[in-house]
């Protein structure tokens, strides 16, 4: 008897899109109480907060992991998109020569 053919093959990126693109951690120093991340929501209307700029002397200017249009995911693990934006940006700030981790998904476009 034949084997069964295989149902499913290497695994591939999927094609839709999706709600959890390849995510980017990272820990981010705060200069002068902040870390430079401009916010905004979506213009799709859904529920995700986009970075919509980087201030020229944050730390992730220079560094270049992280570019506008990127979606913020979480600040120290709290999923961005449960909180309203002047919550984020509270979260964001901190005492000059702090710490905190980013999660962001990274803009595909197509």
């Amino acid at each position: 008897a034949a084997s069964p053919p295989h149902s499913h093959g290497p695994r591939e990126a999927p094609v839709s899109m999706s709600l959890d693109p390849a995510l980017l951690s990272t820990s981010v120093e705060s200069r002068e109480g902040d870390v430079g991340l401009l916010l905004g929501s979506s213009p799709d209307g859904s529920d995700r907060v986009l970075i919509t700029a980087i201030e020229p002397w944050s730390p992730l200017a220079s560094e270049g992991p992280v570019a506008p249009g990127d979606e913020l995911v979480a600040v120290d693990g709290d999923p961005a998109r449960l909180l309203p934006l002047p919550s984020l940006a509270r979260l964001l700030r901190g005492a000059p020569g702090s710490e905190v981790v980013i999660t962001v998904g990274r803009r595909t476009d197509g």
